[in-house]
């Protein structure tokens, strides 16, 4: 190993010598592209990018003219005015962030435009109640453990959500379900837009893509069950379940069981959902639109993400958590999944404060041809890698440079500094497509003597595929976009392991506690050690709305005996929970800002019990506590326009 690394330094050297100078010198005179890592990737063989589209990786899709389209987001100082005025058809435009679809000539048009700051390519980040949402306890050692999030007596006091509407981007909703409608022909469903149907010209106003819904057409349809006015469905069940939990009313029910059992935390509020193919340009869509709708009906809105993906610096910087955070302000919260990586070997951290090779060990396991890795670290620090195949084939990258190669029976491409982030840190993006090796592969990275930053490099499995096998650490796994600085991002705990299901059968899972953090809840901080997540509530074993359209014969022991109802668990159903108390809060008070809001919540947490101790939790674990209603609202009565405490910011 020391004679190979001594080979690879002399690789170095000589790339120095042939260059004619050191890497910083080599390095000033090259300037970072406006593309981002994954669009040059894709942009130099568009063969393999549609293949990428194919397996719902990158956003790409044809045009009516079968012309590859890419939808990008793109930071500029250009107006929306000047954007359209020059062809470019921006869905939306938030905080100097825009939403486009073009091809590639257009890309390159695009590019040489100076007000034009860089261009990304569009990632998928794909999806991740009655005990819950009620307030109780048990003892452990003769310490208290604190469950749910005492929902239910406020809402006999009027705390519903009247007046709020709760926004989802997700898989879909079930029209037809009884915990979304006020009567069986009245739903309290407001909009639907459906981003996924390509076969319409019915588009939201403003957007050029999709098929919108409006409250009208959606009690139509119930009236009329034969037709076929609204034909969005959730074939997945994910989206009804969140709505179900942030806003059902729990009046669906069958086989002769009492309705009224399964009721999300802000039973009365207006609901928009967007069915969506999860990529980032359409969830910024969506996220525009929610909000916009909201606007036009004079109501304030949250807006629920439970959804991610690992690609990005982690640190609330990138262009996708930029631009959610601009679309947030008074009367406008967004709440995000912290994500169900807590106990998986996605993330390595690599201190080098040497100038020497460091081997990061990569586990690829069999059947799965593509590897993304995201790596980040300080922009001050100058690296080179080497990525090694398990029977020794390699492929080089210096700083400020890519390369591409043959290797392990696919391709590899190294994109290394090219692209001129945000934050100004590091990044060096790996792909991997094709691969018939699996087994242990090896990045080795050089640390450059010229550098004078911390020495630390993150690496991210960023689709979730590879694990690591050193320099690892379960923290930092929170997903993006739950790093945004104006979003609640929320763990997961467990309030349930028993239930019976639609077949009869009593399902029990004593090993898994009652009160404690669900052992697949992401674990914090941000790469900038921000507390992420700021609160866990329920999220294993969750009762909740069941989508008709979902096939439920797969998985009969999840099913409910009212047949209307299923058990799910993941960050995915503890983020709508908070979702739910942002609009009770925003009931009493519609123009709370984000940040009020954020500070009311924490400051309502249980501080501690026998698990969530201490808090704030020094592992970042639990972020500030469990999800608390009863101390956000100790008497049941919110004062109109409380007074916000300050929170410690530990």
């Amino acid at each position: 190993m020391k004679m190979k690394r001594a080979l690879n330094y002399i690789k170095v050297l000589l790339f120095c010598m042939v260059m004619g100078g050191d890497l910083t010198t080599i390095a000033s005179g090259v300037a970072p592209s406006k593309y981002s890592p994954i669009l040059q990737a894709v942009l130099q063989n568009e063969k393999q990018s549609i293949q990428q589209f194919q397996m719902n990786k990158w956003g790409i899709s044809y045009s009516t003219d079968s012309q590859i389209l890419y939808h990008l987001l793109v930071r500029t100082e250009a107006s929306l005015s000047e954007l359209t005025t020059r062809g470019y058809p921006v869905q939306t435009l938030i905080g100097g962030i825009a939403t486009v679809s073009l091809t590639k000539d257009r890309i390159a048009a695009l590019a040489r435009q100076k007000d034009i700051q860089s261009i990304e390519l569009s990632v998928r980040r794909p999806p991740l109640l009655d005990i819950s949402t009620q307030s109780g306890y048990t003892t452990i050692s003769n310490q208290t453990v604190w469950m749910g999030i005492g929902a239910r007596n406020l809402q006999s006091l009027g705390h519903t959500g009247r007046g709020i509407i709760i926004g989802d981007i997700d898989s879909g909703i079930d029209y037809t379900h009884g915990d979304f409608l006020s009567s069986p022909s009245t739903s309290r469903i407001l909009y639907i837009w459906d981003q996924t149907d390509d076969t319409t010209t019915i588009h939201p106003n403003g957007f050029v893509y999709g098929r919108e819904y409006t409250n009208a057409e959606i009690n139509q349809q119930l009236v009329n069950p034969d037709t076929t006015l609204v034909e969005q469905t959730d074939n997945d069940y994910h989206g009804t379940a969140v709505m179900g939990v942030a806003a059902g009313n729990g009046q669906a029910t069958g086989n002769g069981v009492p309705a009224g059992q399964f009721i999300g935390v802000a039973p009365e509020a207006g609901i928009i959902m967007v069915k969506t193919d999860f990529y980032d340009s359409q969830i910024l869509d969506g996220i525009h639109y929610i909000f916009s709708r909201a606007s036009s009906l004079g109501m304030p809105a949250v807006v629920n993400l439970s959804l991610g993906s690992h690609y990005g610096p982690h640190d609330g910087s990138s262009t996708f958590e930029t631009a959610i955070d601009s679309s947030l302000g008074p009367g406008r919260m967004l709440v995000a999944a912290a994500g169900n990586n807590g106990s998986v070997r996605l993330h390595a951290r690599m201190i080098n404060t040497s100038f020497s090779w460091d081997t990061l060990l990569i586990s690829i396991p069999a059947g799965q041809p593509d590897i993304d890795l995201d790596i980040w670290h300080d922009g001050k620090d100058i690296y080179h890698c080497i990525l090694q195949s398990p029977t020794g084939t390699e492929v080089s990258c210096y700083a400020y440079s890519q390369s591409s190669s043959d290797i392990g029976g696919g391709m590899a491409g190294i994109y290394n500094q090219t692209f001129q982030s945000p934050n100004g840190d590091g990044e060096i993006f790996i792909t991997l497509s094709g691969l018939t090796e699996n087994g242990i592969w090896k990045l080795l990275c050089y640390r450059e003597i010229a550098s004078i930053g911390t020495g630390i490099l993150d690496a991210w499995s960023a689709n979730q595929v590879a694990l690591f096998n050193n320099h690892t650490t379960l923290r930092y796994t929170v997903i993006e976009p739950g790093h945004a600085k104006r979003v609640l991002t929320v763990g997961a705990y467990v309030t349930r392991n028993t239930w019976t299901a639609l077949d009869g059968t009593t399902y029990s899972y004593p090993s898994i506690p009652l009160g404690q953090r669900a052992g697949f809840s992401s674990i914090g901080p941000s790469r900038d050690n921000a507390r992420k997540p700021e609160i866990c509530a329920p999220g294993q074993n969750i009762a909740t709305a069941q989508s008709s359209f979902a096939a439920n014969t797969s998985q009969r022991n999840t099913i409910l005996p009212d047949g209307k109802h299923r058990i799910v668990s993941g960050t995915s159903f503890s983020a709508p929970h908070g979702a739910g108390v942002a609009a009770l809060l925003l009931q009493d008070n519609p123009l709370a800002t984000p940040e009020e809001i954020k500070t009311r919540i924490i400051n309502g947490t249980y501080r501690e019990d026998y698990y969530a101790n201490p808090i704030p939790d020094p592992e970042y674990r639990w972020g500030y506590g469990k999800l608390n209603l009863r101390g956000i609202i100790p008497t049941g009565i919110l004062s109109r326009y409380w007074m916000i405490d300050t929170y410690d910011s530990q």
